[in-house]
């Protein structure tokens, strides 16, 4: 069965978070993209690839489905609203040919999780914007075993947040269970925080999204966009990968 993409750390239940700064607000409705995105800045993203894959038990990045590796496919599908794209992979790990808009570095902090990932990344990111969309604010955080990520999303949710951004840190979909801290957008200026986080060794995703001000929008929101909510499926073992194989032509 395949699974949303999640990271470790207890289920989202209610829709106030007990953080440093507790502000957490559901957006509803969203905002039309193609209408509203247009005008604004285009955000950065960071692809993590780095994970160490034990369920599947294969190097989830060159996993061929639909015809491309599911690295190439999820750059491609984010490369429509994003750039530049930086591609967080492990010490040593090949990588399939990617595209120019494509910028690959390795991890500062390999097996310490997303976190780490997400830490290399946005270290990184301001060097890159200074030749590469200097006035982008916001990136997108994904992972290369989301083949269904869906560009519409991602456009939709960067534009509720660029509405309002001295308001919010993130805007982050939710499922009938838990945030999803790798189908958001951030501002740049989480940077310390997760720095800040990562050092005091509390690496969870879940825990960043505690301490920052998060905007929320439920999945079901987003089926106008994506009717049956693939965005959220990750590949996590061997029988996802099939199963999704099987949506495509």
């Amino acid at each position: 069965m395949m699974r949303s993409a999640t990271d470790d750390g207890p289920a989202h239940t209610s829709t106030q978070h007990k953080h440093r700064r507790p502000l957490f607000r559901t957006m509803h409705p969203l905002p039309d993209p193609d209408a509203q995105h247009s005008d604004l800045q285009q955000p950065a993203a960071i692809v993590l690839c780095g994970g160490q894959s034990r369920r599947m038990g294969v190097d989830k990045a060159s996993v061929l489905i639909g015809g491309q590796t599911m690295l190439q496919r999820v750059t491609d599908r984010v490369a429509e609203v994003a750039r530049p794209i930086v591609v967080v992979a492990a010490p040593g790990q090949k990588l399939p040919a990617l595209s120019d808009h494509v910028v690959v570095v390795r991890d500062d902090y390999p097996d310490q999780g997303p976190l780490g990932g997400f830490l290399t990344g946005l270290s990184v990111l301001p060097q890159i914007l200074s030749h590469d969309n200097p006035d982008a604010t916001q990136v997108v955080l994904t992972s290369c075993d989301c083949p269904f990520i869906n560009p519409a999303v991602i456009a939709a949710l960067s534009t509720s947040l660029a509405r309002q951004p001295g308001n919010f840190d993130c805007h982050v979909v939710h499922d009938d269970v838990r945030l999803q801290p790798l189908h958001a957008v951030y501002q740049l200026r989480v940077l310390s925080t997760v720095r800040r986080i990562f050092d005091t060794g509390r690496r969870s995703l879940q825990q960043l999204l505690k301490e920052v001000r998060v905007l929320s929008t439920a999945a079901t929101d987003l089926s106008d966009l994506d009717p049956q909510l693939l965005f959220l499926q990750n590949m996590n073992t061997l029988e996802d990968l099939e199963a999704a194989r099987r949506l495509l032509p």
